[in-house]
């Protein structure tokens, strides 16, 4: 008989990994791919990880990131369900159901009011009281439309190195969007590190008066390809256009740039004469927009 339990750290490279890879990845997975779960261990230790099984074999999956995220101003412990997958034998039999009821149900226990997701149907997640959130976007433009800016005497500073170093300015500064920014959420320190460790991002740093006011990591994917950049991450327009500014030091080096923006950035008004294709893709499978939801209703208390 199929049966829910919590599972520990090292079981889940044989259980919550294992599945996950499946739903998730290039499959058959590699030897060498089922080596790398080991170093992932860390990264999950401290999640919440529910998986129902029977016979000793994993049918269903689903984790809980205890994360947190700002609600009309206040920042709120936040439950960020990840991971959900189903063995192949055994989908369209209800476990991922009782595995959410339980799981959302531990979380709002121990003091999480808020919970958010990327789903893997909408609509599934619709039937557990999520609502649909604005999809991040990507801005793509070419760097030779941000000439004007190398002309543009601006206040501040651009910092650069690599985010294996610049992990601290840049947890910082995410810390500061987490208390600014209505629906702003962070991962635990716990997972963010793997930012750092993986050190496979340049990170810019804009800083005005001395204090920071804008972030960005980035990698470049081939001479005369692409500037990928992340998150664009600023406090004020001196801090974005410092961050363009050097984007644009890069015309003889790549194509394009694309950076990813929040819902409600504007790049058509960045800059004069920019042509800029602006993309928010959602499809399904692999490109689904975030659901949120509420836990209970105490999370509103005391809020505008």
């Amino acid at each position: 008989m199929a049966a829910v339990r919590r599972i520990g750290s090292e079981e889940r490279l044989t259980t919550s990994f294992a599945l996950g890879a499946y739903a998730f990845e290039a499959t058959p997975r590699t030897l060498r791919r089922a080596e790398e779960f080991r170093r992932y261990l860390p990264y999950n230790e401290g999640n919440r990880t529910l998986i129902v099984e029977e016979n000793g074999e994993t049918l269903a999956v689903v984790s809980a990131i205890p994360m947190r995220q700002n609600l009309r101003g206040a920042v709120l412990p936040m439950a960020g369900v990840a991971g959900v997958a189903t063995h192949p034998l055994a989908r369209r039999q209800g476990h991922v159901r009782t595995l959410l009821h339980q799981l959302l149900d531990e979380m709002r226990d121990e003091g999480h009011p808020l919970t958010a997701l990327y789903p893997f149907r909408p609509s599934f997640y619709a039937r557990f009281g999520y609502v649909g959130l604005p999809k991040p976007r990507t801005a793509t433009f070419s760097p030779a439309d941000l000439s004007p800016l190398l002309r543009a005497e601006l206040p501040g500073e651009v910092g650069w190195e690599r985010i294996g170093t610049g992990y601290p300015a840049w947890r910082e500064f995410t810390e500061r969007c987490l208390r600014d920014r209505h629906g702003f959420a962070l991962f635990p320190d716990y997972r963010d590190v793997r930012l750092r460790d993986d050190d496979d991002r340049w990170l810019l740093t804009a800083r005005v008066d001395g204090v920071p006011a804008g972030v960005v990591t980035y990698r470049i994917d081939e001479y005369g390809g692409e500037l990928v950049a992340d998150d664009l991450l600023v406090a004020d327009p001196y801090a974005r256009t410092l961050l363009l500014q050097f984007f644009a030091r890069h015309v003889d080096q790549v194509e394009r740039v694309s950076v990813r923006l929040a819902a409600d950035e504007l790049p058509e008004l960045w800059l004069t004469d920019l042509a800029v294709h602006v993309q928010a893709r959602v499809a399904r499978p692999g490109s689904s927009a975030p659901m949120a939801r509420l836990l209970t209703l105490d999370a509103l208390a005391g809020l505008p």
